[in-house]
Order: structure tokens, then C-alpha cells, then sequence
């Protein structure tokens, strides 16, 4: 089974990385500013790209036009903490030993190693971040964090955070992350009685105000853009001569695949293209030697099959929300390209990275990101 290559827009981390070690070499009045943007589960469904035709990415193909695209890209593992521990640091995982969900701070290597941020940091610059870039945060290392990774909104009935109740059974039992797709405007529950839309870390969360498309609180990835652009923006007015490394994590097109209904209706349920499913492509693969049915990857998509009269309704239905969820992270995107341009742009550096693999859809019955196959983590 064909897998979703992630060989996606990158004026990748590792230009970071050169631009960090080239750093102390540099008179600071010639050290660049540095943006660097990350998406969560980001495949190369971007037109620029080509993995789906009617992707729509403005911003990150004008992005790619302004610099360069490295088309043969590989993750350093196809799961989102080691993946990101990875790229920040220069450590592979088969070196660090981090290959799983331990926080890399508590890794016997990465712990006494220097991450990108830190390198920075060390060589003069001032260093921001905010949103979802370490998997797990570890905010000293940072001059200024103002937002924590917020996967919301969620669907709240009241008491808990659960599958949107739009959801056909069983899929939406898969629970309020990877059960849940839904436009903004369909308000959980009619947004009644203390259900509806909420936000915020674990723990702290709080109601997402929504009236109307034009009259509701931001989500957390278009808090983090106008979070990114106005503090683009006051660097640019401080003129102190120290130069600037900025990160914007965004969690979309990480599930739940929530977006403004804007972005659902680019994608018409009866015009969608829904990627080819070669019957046996998954014999060489070897999967089923080593997991279970009831293994994430194949129980999901076998759900997805049951919860809807066939299968292809069942895929459309997930493909258009996650087409929308990447056509509205591409509109944040935008918000951080067009602040950075505002300046002169050869005195700013943009960098765009995936570190991770995303659950395509004709994927996500072999394995839900967790492959090493060669398209997987690309």
C-alpha cells in the first residue's frame, strides 16, 4: 500500500543547523535572522508538491518559490517526539538511543547535549518560540515562550473532551483526538448548556468562543501566527543590532481535523480525488508479522470503513477535513511569510520543516506514521 510521501516544503531544519554553526564565525551586524516553521503531520499534500492534486497551499508553494525545496528529505523517525528531539538537537535516534515518548531531557545523551535553540542562544541571539516544536517543552530554553502545544478546539459535552458528536459510530469512539473531525461551525452539542468548543493545555482548558465564522476566538495555530507576525514585527522596530532566532510550531494537520468551514467547502465531498489503493501493495511490507489487527494503523481505518456505508465515504469524508486543516495551517503560514517580508528580504531567513510523517489515508491501515518504508517518512 502506497504510503504519502512527507518530502514537503523545507527550507529544512538542516539549513538551521549550518546557519547555527556558521554563526560564530560572523560579525554580528551580518548574522541573519532566523524563522524557522514546523507543522505537525504535514505530508506532501501541498501543490507544490504534488501529492494531491487538489491540495490548495498558497503560501507554502510562494514559500517554496522564494528559496529552496529539498524533494528527497527523510525524517529522522517516523514518530513525532524522537522525530523532533532529533532535528533539534543533531542527534539520529539510533545514536541517542531515543526512538519512542520519553522526553528527550531525560535521554542519558540528549540531556547533556546542546539543542538548536541553545546554540543560538550561545553564539548571541535572541531566542522565541511558541506552539509545538519539542514534543516535550523544556522552556528554559527559550527567552520568551508565551503558548504551550493546545491540540484544540475540542468537543466538550459537558464533562469531558470527546469525539465530535458529527462523527458516525464507531469511529468518534476513537475518542476527542484521533475520532474527531468537524468545521468549526458545527458547534459541539449546539454549543449549549456549558458544551461546545474548548481549548487549552491539559488541564487548563476553556471555553472557544464561536458566533460565526467572522465572530469567534482564534484557534491556538492562528494564535501562535499572530503571536509569530507581531513579534516579527517589534524585533523589527527594537534595531538593537542582535540578531533573532524565531520558531512557530502549528499543530494542524494533527488530528482532531477541526478548521473554519471556509476551508472544508475548497473541498466538495463529491468532487474529491481520493488517492489509489494498489490491491496488495502492502505483501512486501511484512506488517502483519509483527502487529496485531487491533494494532492503532490498521484498527483505525477498519473503524473508519464501519462507520459509514462504504469505505470510499468513509475516506472522502477524512480526506476533506485533513485538505482543509492543511489549507488552514497554509493560511497561518501565510500570516508569518507575510510579516517576514514586510522587511528587506535579504537580511530574513525563513526555514519551514516536517520532522514527522503523517497517517495518510491509504496508509493508515498498514501503519499510522510508524514506518520506516521508504515514501513513509519522507
Amino acid at each position: 500500500m502506497n504510503s504519502v510521501k512527507t518530502d514537503t516544503l523545507h527550507l529544512l531544519v538542516g539549513g538551521a543547523l549550518a546557519l547555527a554553526a556558521c554563526a560564530p564565525t560572523l560579525p554580528a551586524a551580518e548574522r541573519p535572522n532566523v524563522v524557522l516553521i514546523v507543522c505537525d503531520d504535514l505530508n506532501d499534500y501541498v501543490g507544490h508538491l504534488g501529492g494531491h492534486p487538489q491540495a490548495h497551499t498558497p503560501n507554502m508553494d510562494r514559500l517554496a518559490r522564494s528559496g529552496v525545496s529539498f524533494r528527497r528529505a527523510d525524517c529522522n523517525n517516523p514518530i513525532c517526539a524522537p522525530s523532533r528531539a532529533s532535528f533539534l538537537t543533531g542527534i539520529y535516534p539510533h545514536s541517542s538511543g531515543n526512538f519512542f515518548f520519553q522526553p528527550w531531557f531525560e535521554n542519558p545523551v540528549l540531556q547533556n547535549s546542546r539543542t538548536l535553540m541553545e546554540h543560538f542562544r550561545a553564539n548571541g541571539y535572541r531566542v522565541v518560540g511558541s506552539g509545538k516544536l519539542m514534543h516535550h517543552l523544556r522552556t528554559n530554553d527559550w527567552d520568551e515562550f508565551p503558548f504551550k502545544p493546545d491540540y484544540g478546539p475540542f468537543a466538550y459535552n459537558g464533562q469531558e473532551q470527546v469525539g465530535h458528536p458529527s462523527v458516525p459510530e464507531p469511529f468518534r469512539s476513537i475518542g476527542a483526538v484521533d475520532g474527531s473531525f468537524a468545521p468549526l461551525s458545527d458547534v459541539p452539542f449546539g454549543g449549549k448548556e456549558g458544551k461546545g468548543w474548548i481549548y487549552g493545555t491539559w488541564g487548563k482548558a476553556k471555553p472557544l468562543r464561536y458566533a460565526s465564522e467572522d465572530d469567534r476566538d482564534p484557534t491556538p495555530d492562528e494564535r501562535n501566527a499572530q503571536w509569530a507576525a507581531q513579534r516579527i514585527g517589534q524585533f523589527a522596530r527594537e534595531k538593537d543590532g542582535q540578531p533573532f532566532f524565531l520558531a512557530v510550531g502549528f499543530i494542524r494537520p494533527h488530528t482532531p481535523l477541526y478548521a473554519p468551514k471556509r476551508y472544508f467547502d475548497l473541498f466538495p465531498l463529491n468532487a474529491l480525488q481520493l488517492p489509489a489503493i494498489e490491491p496488495g501493495d502492502a505483501a512486501d511490507t511484512h506488517y502483519r508479522e509483527v502487529f496485531t489487527d487491533e494494532v492503532k494503523g490498521l484498527r483505525y481505518y477498519r473503524t473508519l470503513g464501519q462507520s459509514y456505508p462504504a469505505m470510499e465515504a468513509g475516506l472522502k469524508a477524512f480526506l476533506q477535513a485533513y485538505l482543509a486543516c492543511v489549507a488552514a495551517v497554509d493560511d497561518c503560514i501565510g500570516i508569518v511569510v507575510d510579516a517576514d517580508h514586510e522587511r528587506d528580504p535579504h537580511e530574513w531567513h525563513n526555514l519551514a520543516g516536517v520532522p514527522e510523517h503523517v497517517e495518510a489515508l491509504q496508509a493508515m491501515r498498514q501503519r499510522l506514521r510508524r514506518a520506516l518504508r521508504s515514501e513513509g517518512p519522507r
